[in-house]
């Protein structure tokens, strides 16, 4: 479930590395005596940003304002003046390092997920993927040190309404997601994205089955109630923020591990057993762990993936709007094809049909209901229709339903 580009091979001759070294110097205005900080000059800013995604590998992995975002932090966290202002050396030695880490692209890094719900004090790591992984904090393990014993400043901080830089827990479990592109505090940057994509997956794919992940979007968190950062691989990484969506937050200060009920004995015939904890987990996403570990060239897995995020975005969307017609995109995702084709409403009716049906009638039946919502997804698409209208919200969880249906089937059809 690995999500990104191969990597490219970074261009670090003169061409590039020349110009783009002027250009940091450039955008960089040294501080006023006895201030502290840099004033980075905007125009100039976007310039560099624009020169380096005209290029490759930078081109693939961001868009030239992201790239901004990614210069502007890079530079908050790199440069660090003494209190008399920026000195000569100093500012070069500043600027050498942030063209260095510009240059080391696309970045790997690891973005962490706080889940506060779930409690396993046996627990140290299970590999879920083979770029994902659930560990419990642990000094010394899966992070660097730099994030442990900061939890009395952060606290601090928080008290005085700053927001502290990321922190662990010892006792706290993460999804930690190993992702490669471009990584800012903005959850559409590349690396981002790719690690949010590949925990949306497996959360959804857990509660297609209801196995393995409960999910449960609690009310009323506080914003930034859960702790999502991530850290670039390197010598010295400087963890950062990531900013999530509330609603998202939400649902991961509600996710805990499912008890896992599994027969004992040959047949079963030995009675049950139940698993808690980190045993329950595994044995919950066995039945599934060739979806999981599939390559990202496998097309089969793209399109159940691409369904699974589809429908965990349909299932947390307040928009019901939206909601219906990222549920569609879902559908369209697991069963279409790659080419746009007149008649592809009555092609994903009938493979839903014989997908999910039984007899003759109830495909005749599936049929004519799935028609029925695609002309409703038709409308709102064309802009005839704004949005769903009251009584047309049913057709919202009819298509929510018909998508976890085919999932369902899907998924555990690609798995034997």
């Amino acid at each position: 479930m690995v999500s990104g580009k191969r990597r490219a091979k970074h261009p670090t001759d003169e061409e590039i590395t020349k110009p783009i070294t002027e250009k940091i110097r450039a955008l960089i205005e040294p501080a006023p005596e006895n201030a502290v900080g840099v004033k980075i000059d905007l125009p100039l800013l976007i310039d560099a940003s624009k020169f380096l995604t005209s290029r490759s590998p930078w081109q693939e992995w961001a868009t030239y304002s992201e790239m901004a975002i990614y210069i502007y932090e890079l530079i908050r966290r790199t440069v660090s003046p003494p209190a008399d202002g920026v000195g000569v050396a100093s500012l070069d030695s500043s600027i050498n390092a942030v063209v260095a880490k510009i240059l080391a692209f696309p970045k790997t890094y690891t973005v962490a997920f706080e889940l506060p719900a779930v409690v396993a004090p046996d627990l140290d790591s299970i590999q879920i993927a083979p770029n994902v992984t659930l560990v419990r904090a642990e000094a010394g393990k899966h992070f660097p040190d730099v994030l442990f014993n900061k939890q009395a400043a952060a606290t601090l901080l928080g008290l005085a309404g700053i927001r502290p830089n990321p922190s662990v827990a010892e006792g706290k479990c993460y999804l930690l997601v190993a992702t490669q592109g471009l990584g800012t505090t903005s959850a559409s940057s590349s690396a981002i994205a790719a690690a949010t994509s590949n925990v949306k997956q497996i959360l959804h794919l857990c509660a297609v089955h209801g196995t393995g992940f409960s999910q449960t979007v609690v009310p009323d968190v506080p914003r930034q109630k859960v702790e999502v950062f991530a850290f670039e691989h390197s010598i010295s990484p400087t963890p950062f923020h990531v900013d999530l969506s509330d609603e998202f937050q939400r649902l991961l200060c509600g996710v805990e591990i499912s008890d896992f009920t599994a027969p004992v004995g040959l047949f079963g015939l030995g009675g049950q057993e139940v698993k808690t904890g980190g045993d329950a987990l595994i044995a919950a996403l066995a039945p599934y762990r060739a979806l999981l570990d599939a390559a990202d060239g496998n097309q089969d897995a793209q399109r159940l993936r691409a369904g699974l995020e589809w429908g965990f975005d349909a299932e947390l969307s307040g928009d019901e709007t939206q909601a219906f017609i990222q549920a569609s995109i879902g559908i369209e995702a697991v069963l279409g094809e790659d080419d746009v084709e007149k008649g592809m409403t009555d092609k994903l009716a009938d493979r839903c049909a014989y997908l999910l049906a039984t007899s003759m009638q109830g495909r005749r039946e599936l049929i004519a209901s799935f028609k029925s919502l695609y002309k409703l997804r038709s409308q709102l698409v064309h802009g005839r229709h704004k949005r769903l209208q009251p009584p047309q919200r049913a057709a919202l969880f009819q298509l929510r339903d018909i998508l976890t249906k085919v999932l369902r089937t899907e998924t555990s059809r690609f798995v034997n």
